[in-house]
């Protein structure tokens, strides 16, 4: 089935971006030290250098590449966000 079927296929663009695939989000998500509510990874977008950039969706419903801060970080499949491996802790948070 081509994409442009789809009743909510949009379009499509090219990009220099150096993106070669994507890889579905399988259960990952990215959480916030501020507390705020889990994001859902949509997908990972692959460079050509190998580096998974993660994918989250906005509030209009499109997929975008997620900002990763220092506030934030990875949470994966059936890991709850305070036991994440991936959580950085700030200067001023006790481990």
């Amino acid at each position: 089935m081509a994409a442009a079927s789809l009743p909510s296929f949009r379009t499509l663009m090219e990009s220099d971006a150096g993106v070669v695939g994507i890889v579905p989000g399988q259960g990952w998500s990215v959480a916030h030290l501020d507390g705020g509510a889990l994001e859902p990874i949509l997908a990972w977008a692959v460079d050509r250098s190998g580096y998974g950039a993660p994918l989250t969706v906005t509030s209009e419903g499109y997929a975008e590449p997620h900002a990763v801060s220092d506030r934030s970080f990875f949470v994966p499949p059936g890991v709850a966000p305070e036991d994440s491996p991936y959580r950085w802790q700030s200067d001023t948070e006790e481990r």
